[in-house]
């Protein structure tokens, strides 16, 4: 399957004409910006662009698959614009929460500060729903808010960010029919029998 950012390299190098041209406006590498050239050529299976000494020509896929995606990266690329200048409230400084958001849905880290850093989300909940600024927030806490109407999803990417959550307990309290149900609720698998890791 195709990584989103191998079609914003392909739409820039289209446009500039060059590796190097959508290298710059890209801020990535030239290495970087060929090797997503070559992945979609090998995911769509025909090459997109003849190279030649002044730069890359498209072939007839090239500007058929321009065509296609085109407006799909100019509307991510005005979102995050937008998305850019509005005010920020992170849970913290070094935005943990924004950050790997936007990593996912727009494949870099962000360049913006937040105008107040809140550790706590249900405060950052209620500040985004009296009108604050925008964060970054999980589903749990933010469905009663969605449903009500206080709160907005406003962009909900392609890949939702997600947390891998453990929970261990020392063997000798797999005995423990109380904790074991805890257990099994907590990994929401209440009544389907026995779910414990290695033994």
């Amino acid at each position: 399957m195709a990584d989103f950012e191998w079609f914003r390299s392909f739409v820039a190098v289209y446009r500039s004409g060059s590796v190097s041209g959508a290298a710059a406006v890209r801020h990535l590498t030239q290495p970087a910006i060929s090797q997503h050239i070559a992945a979609l050529e090998a995911e769509v299976g025909a090459p997109l662009f003849e190279r030649h000494p002044r730069g890359m020509v498209p072939t007839k896929r090239g500007n058929e698959l321009y065509s296609q995606v085109a407006p799909a990266v100019d509307d991510r690329a005005h979102l995050e614009r937008w998305l850019l200048v509005q005010p920020w409230i992170a849970y913290g400084p070094e935005l943990p929460i924004i950050r790997r958001f936007w990593r996912r849905g727009f494949g870099h880290r962000p360049t913006l500060e937040s105008v107040l850093v809140v550790p706590d989300l249900r405060t950052i909940a209620e500040l985004v729903a009296c009108g604050y600024g925008l964060s970054v927030l999980p589903d749990y806490l933010c469905a009663g808010g969605v449903r009500s109407g206080r709160l907005r999803i406003l962009w909900d990417p392609p890949e939702p960010v997600t947390n891998q959550l453990f929970v261990a307990i020392k063997r000798s309290d797999r005995e423990d029919e109380l904790l074991m149900r805890a257990v099994d609720a907590l990994l929401g698998l209440e009544g389907s029998g026995p779910h414990r890791g290695s033994p």
